[in-house]
């Protein structure tokens, strides 16, 4: 009966090391998974808070091109002005300059008319 103690006993002793062992195992598996967590947590963080910087940026990048197309449109507004203006100009110029032209063969064909020859 003393021998079945001494078996019971060192059996006993193997299986509180043998649940030492495995405690401190799942003790490393739990810390384990609370690097995890807090690594991913943090990797949630930085990454709204990189989407928010994108956000940001991506407006200002929008608003910078919205005022450099209302620049340009401005320029383009104006020198479209100017070959209006131009234009106009010259038309004005072209039907003065045939309006002259138009009273001078009038009056060669009134001249003419008036010779002897058609009368």
């Amino acid at each position: 009966m003393v021998e079945e103690v001494a078996v019971v006993n060192k059996s006993k002793e193997r299986f509180e090391v043998l649940l030492e062992e495995i405690k401190d195992k799942v003790q490393l598996v739990l810390e384990g998974h609370d690097v995890l967590r807090s690594e991913m947590k943090q990797m949630g963080t930085d990454l709204r808070s990189e989407m928010r910087q994108m956000g940001t940026d991506l407006r200002s990048e929008m608003k910078q091109m919205e005022n450099n197309l209302r620049f340009d449109m401005s320029k383009l507004d104006q020198k479209i002005g100017f070959v209006h203006d131009s234009l106009k100009k010259e038309i004005n110029l072209s039907n003065d300059i045939l309006s002259e032209q138009i009273k001078e063969v009038d009056s060669k064909l009134d001249r003419h008319i008036a010779q002897p020859a058609h009368g």
